[in-house]
């Protein structure tokens, strides 16, 4: 089992919650019958990765370092794939 501070709990963490927020957000918009566009779908995909400062928030102040850093290296990559698929083209 892994530990608690390990960079891979932070890492699965990183995925997770902007997994969860774009779900719920393309969810709910699917329930009113909306289509979103290309660049409204960039934005929803952007508020989800900026959900990851919540777990990093507090993996680090609890001293969860390794937890925080995987979180943040997950979020990194994440801004990077957004850059590239809806910023750069």
């Amino acid at each position: 089992m892994l530990k608690k501070n390990h960079i891979a709990w932070g890492m699965i963490w990183g995925f997770l919650v902007p997994s969860i927020v774009i779900v719920i957000i393309y969810g709910v918009m699917m329930t009113r019958d909306l289509v979103p566009t290309k660049e409204f779908l960039g934005q929803i995909i952007f508020l989800g990765i900026a959900f990851n400062l919540i777990p990093a928030r507090y993996f680090h102040r609890r001293k969860i370092e390794l937890t925080s850093r995987g979180v943040m290296a997950i979020t990194m990559l994440e801004v990077v794939a957004w850059a590239v698929l809806f910023v750069i083209e």
